[in-house]
């Protein structure tokens, strides 16, 4: 790119998470399926032969709801990634993967349950709601 659209890391990484988009190692490791990340409609062809975790992606995908969900969110001040977040009940409903620059916007993999725009949880004390 031209020397004056070109950004830093810190502000490609913040445009990732403003636009949730899952990042490899983050969102997209161990323990999350890419169909809970939102990427079948993106980089998963369900009409494809036979590839590594094939069975796992299918099994969750045709079951027509995943598990979790991964969303954008934004808390009420400062969190930091790999923060558990609580209903109001107290029950642990999801995990904080990825946070910008600022400490307050997050991508996070919330119960699908959970998981209405707009609903709200806590880290700590910290409230943190649901975006877009």
């Amino acid at each position: 790119l031209p020397a004056d659209r070109q950004i830093s890391s810190e502000e490609f990484e913040d445009l990732r998470i403003r636009r949730g988009i899952p990042r490899i190692g983050k969102e997209l490791r161990e323990g999350f399926s890419p169909v809970e990340a939102g990427m079948v409609e993106h980089a998963i062809d369900m009409n494809k032969g036979c590839y590594v975790g094939q069975e796992a992606v299918a099994r969750v995908f045709y079951r027509g709801r995943t598990p979790r969900k991964l969303v954008k969110m934004e808390a009420e001040g400062r969190i930091e990634e790999g923060s558990e977040l609580f209903n109001d009940e107290g029950k642990k409903v999801g995990v904080i993967t990825s946070v910008a620059s600022d400490g307050r916007r997050a991508i996070a993999y919330i119960l699908s349950e959970e998981a209405g725009k707009g609903s709200s949880f806590y880290v700590g004390s910290t409230k943190v709601k649901i975006i877009e």
